[in-house]
């Protein structure tokens, strides 16, 4: 945080190689603030790939009313439409944001599939954020809402990631409860 700070007053303070770290770190601790400066700082650099390490960061955040800006954002013109896909499995990697970002994707598909639908591999990325789940009850909303939204392009991701999602909740099933007993004795 202390290095973000001095990066505000000087952008030479942190050399590149490590920026992402020290936003990342940042806003996985930030509130409002840092999110709306992050904000500020995406709007005032030139670079894309600046541009795309910042907002990159604002997925990190603990938040779920900041999780949904940044998904929200992520359809916006200010958010080219290649770095869309980027930012929503942002938000989907977090496990403060898996849930919206699946909620998030069911509720704008019509626009994911017009953007990507046609094949290729944003689709494909997009579907697999469903993977990390792990109880039969995401299994079976999937399930329904693929069944409901036929993407051929992107079958094959959907299987796997059923498949992925039950060998999750099985896995659970068997450690689970010897897990929980582990870690309550640490």
């Amino acid at each position: 945080t202390s290095r973000f700070h001095n990066y505000l007053s000087d952008s030479h303070s942190i050399n590149p190689d490590i920026r992402d770290i020290v936003f990342n770190l940042t806003a996985q601790e930030g509130d409002e603030e840092v999110y709306k400066t992050l904000l500020d700082l995406e709007t005032q650099t030139e670079l894309q790939e600046e541009k795309l390490r910042i907002l990159r960061a604002t997925t990190r955040f603990r938040r779920r009313d900041l999780l949904q800006q940044t998904l929200d954002l992520s359809l916006s013109p200010r958010v080219r439409s290649q770095d869309t896909v980027s930012l929503v499995m942002g938000v989907a990697s977090n496990p403060y944001g898996r849930e919206l970002a699946w909620s998030f994707i069911k509720e704008n598909w019509s626009e994911f599939t017009r953007r990507y639908g046609g094949g290729g591999f944003a689709i494909m990325r997009l579907v697999s954020i469903i993977g990390g789940f792990t109880t039969l009850y995401y299994a079976r909303d999937v399930e329904g809402f693929f069944d409901q939204n036929p993407t051929p392009s992107a079958n094959r991701t959907i299987q796997q990631s059923l498949e992925r999602i039950q060998l999750n909740a099985k896995w659970l099933d068997i450690n689970g409860q010897t897990l929980s007993q582990w870690f309550s004795c640490r």
